[in-house]
This record gives structure tokens, sequence and C-alpha cells, in this order.
């Protein structure tokens, strides 16, 4: 987890919710939101995140991005979720960080649903 939390930056935010209704400001509270993430994940997820378009400007940038997420939560099975993460980046000691994570779901698909796949 150590490897995720590095790529934020000190002053984070990390807007995940679905509804906005959840917002976590600072290291601190990035690194309790991950820690409460992987105790409800059953750790084996994949994220696909792709066609990005990303504006640099100076030390900051803004990017979009789409996703395809498939979660195993504990408890409820496997979904499979479409949507956009928007994205903003800070350099910090030459490195580029992630200042702003918003994730916005757009469908959430049981797998159940999904049926088996083709022969």
């Amino acid at each position: 987890m150590d490897e995720v939390i590095d790529c934020f930056s000190q002053d984070a935010t990390l807007d995940i919710k679905p509804d906005g209704t959840l917002i976590d400001k600072g290291m601190k509270e990035v690194k309790s939101r991950f820690a409460k993430m992987a105790k409800a994940h059953a750790g084996a997820e994949t994220d696909f995140m792709y066609h990005p378009i990303i504006t640099v400007s100076g030390n900051t940038a803004k990017g979009i991005w789409w996703v395809t997420d498939t979660m195993h939560i504990k408890d409820k099975g496997e979904q499979s979720i479409y949507g956009i993460y928007t994205v903003e980046y800070v350099k910090e000691k030459r490195k580029w960080k992630i200042s702003m994570l918003r994730h916005r779901h757009r469908t959430i698909v049981p797998a159940e649903s999904l049926g088996p796949p083709p022969d």
C-alpha cells in the first residue's frame, strides 16, 4: 500500500464516493481511506485506465482518464464499474504526485448479470 500512498502529494484530496459526499483531505486521511478500502476489498481487483487527456502547465497538470474496474468486495461479490477519473497533479521534488483524485461511476454491473464468457 505504501507504493500507492507515495503517489499522492502531502495535501492531496481524494473524492471517490459516487455522489461526492465523502472527501478525504491530506495525507493522513488519504492513508486512512486506503487502509479502510484494503479491509473491504478481497485483493483481486483490476483497474484499467485508458484514453487519458492530460494538460501540463508548469509544475501542475490536469487529466481525465476512462476507467474500467473489476472489484471483489468481501460479502458483496464481484462488480464491473465503468467511469471517469479526474486527476490533478503537482510536481514535488522533481516527481509528479496526485494532488486531487476524483472517481465518478457511470455504470455498475454485478458480475453475475454478465453471464459466462462466450465459447
